[in-house]
């Protein structure tokens, strides 16, 4: 049990009791807690146990992302500021990001641990760098995507405003 983000207390199943870690008075403590806690563990298997994995995915065409790259705030030269490239309505999952800044190669992310879910099944995913503009400087985001047969690239700088 948490509050405000601190642990209260918690139910060690091993010793068969219930701990209570914390400054909260103990005139709070629940009786019942740990029975509580052993009735949500058995509904928590019991629910485990009767899921049935969705097999939809795999029969799921594959779908290219569409890519957006734009400033966070707007640039001023010689300010700190954040590009943002916007990866959207791809699937499956797994996407891999590259940034380059005047062709040279600033950071790869493997993105899957940051994809969210839309509605319609596909997945999206923000990726940031951070970035002082300069005059002339140009930036890339690069894509790979198993949907895709090759990289897609969006550009942003000197005359490639995406």
């Amino acid at each position: 049990m948490t509050l405000d983000g601190d642990e209260v207390y918690y139910a060690d199943f091993k010793k068969g009791e219930l701990i209570w870690d914390t400054r909260i008075p103990t005139s709070m403590y629940i009786p019942k807690a740990y029975e509580y806690a052993v009735h949500y563990r058995f509904t928590c298997k019991y629910e485990a146990y009767r899921w049935e994995s969705d097999k939809s995915a795999a029969t799921r065409t594959k779908e290219a992302p569409e890519i957006l790259i734009y400033p966070r705030d707007e640039v001023i030269e010689e300010e700190e500021n954040t590009l943002i490239c916007f990866i959207n309505h791809f699937f499956p999952p797994t996407i891999n990001i590259k940034w380059t800044k005047n062709d040279v190669e600033v950071t790869v992310e493997d993105a899957f641990i940051k994809s969210l879910p839309n509605p319609d099944g596909t997945f999206y995913v923000f990726s940031h760098l951070n970035f002082v503009p300069k005059e002339g400087d140009i930036y890339s985001c690069t894509v790979e995507h198993e949907a895709l047969d090759k990289p897609r690239t969006k550009f942003w700088g000197e005359n490639k405003e995406a």
